[in-house]
């Protein structure tokens, strides 16, 4: 009977101890998440120091996936063209393949198709954009380019921890649809607490174009740190009754790392809004800002990777 009550007992402590070091460990990763949302913020608003507030001679890449046409880039380069900060050029998927990416500080992926763009790029291509990330490079997308850039999407690059909304929903007895397929409207926007601090110079509340583009949630990548959210919707654009309420209040746009690399990312189209232009340029000197900052600060990474 003793040997039974002493069996017991060591049972229970074994079972607290292991309580109390899943919550430590809990804890921890609680913590180190923490530090890391607001070191990322902190680069991206500038607040480390006064010295990279605005910095200057940022060399941006726009992928033109339709060289001829330019659909997807006529707003994005009248933007570029009134930045002169950047100096600009496109790129297109024979860059990638000669390995040419390493001029840019940032690269810009506009809207579009994403299955295009994916199938553009390739698996090789995917890897060097993905390296280019990882190795200190700053990457803006926007709705597809958003696409292209999350994880558990085709074969995307997974250079943030959110995956886009996907799959089919019923539409009708006989037909489905892609949960994907909103149409386009208007859809309000309103800043977060971190994208006030990034976005200074922009309206908190912005009525922006959108055009499908993702429905974001964290995806539980390992290896990945948490996005952070700059902006969610306060309303939604919906064809089908299956999509109703399930975009207000979700991520509008958001930012994470990836490596050395800084990644932001649009649901919406603010580069084809009138008032909403000037959150891709700060979008582009934030990301450009955050990676210097963690460039400089990594071991054996010389500072003219990014800041000249």
């Amino acid at each position: 009977m003793e040997r039974h009550r002493l069996l017991v007992i060591a049972v229970v402590c074994i079972c607290c101890a292991a309580v109390v070091c899943v919550a430590f460990v809990d804890h921890q990763r609680t913590v180190a998440a923490a530090a890391e949302e607001k070191a990322l913020l902190a680069s991206l608003s500038g607040a480390e120091d006064a010295e990279h507030r605005a910095p200057a001679g940022i060399r941006v890449g726009l992928f033109e996936a339709d060289p001829e046409e330019h659909v997807a880039t006529t707003d994005l380069r009248k933007i570029l063209n009134g930045e002169p900060s950047f100096a600009w050029e496109e790129f297109s998927t024979a860059d990638i393949e000669a390995e040419t990416l390493g001029r840019f500080d940032v690269i810009i992926f506009p809207g579009g198709s994403a299955a295009e763009q994916l199938a553009l790029l390739g698996d090789a291509g995917t890897e060097r954009v993905r390296n280019f990330v990882q190795s200190g490079g700053g990457y803006v997308g926007i709705c597809a380019g958003a696409y292209v850039a999350t994880a558990k999407y085709e074969r995307g690059l997974a250079i943030i921890n959110a995956k886009p909304q996907i799959g089919q929903i019923q539409v009708g007895q006989q037909r489905t649809a892609s949960i994907t397929e909103r149409g386009t409207g208007i859809a309000r926007i309103e800043l977060t607490d971190s994208g006030r601090r990034v976005f200074a110079d922009v309206p908190e509340s912005l009525d922006v174009r959108y055009s499908g583009g993702p429905i974001f949630s964290p995806a539980g990548i390992a290896g990945l740190s948490e996005y952070i959210s700059l902006a969610v919707f306060r309303t939604e654009v919906s064809q089908f009754q299956a999509q109703q309420g399930t975009m207000i209040n979700t991520p509008a746009i958001i930012a994470g790392r990836c490596g050395r690399g800084t990644v932001i990312l649009f649901s919406p189209h603010p580069e084809m809004t009138t008032g909403a232009e000037l959150l891709i340029p700060t979008a582009v000197r934030a990301s450009h800002r955050a990676c210097a900052r963690t460039i400089l600060k990594t071991p054996g990474v010389k500072e003219s990777r990014t800041l000249r």
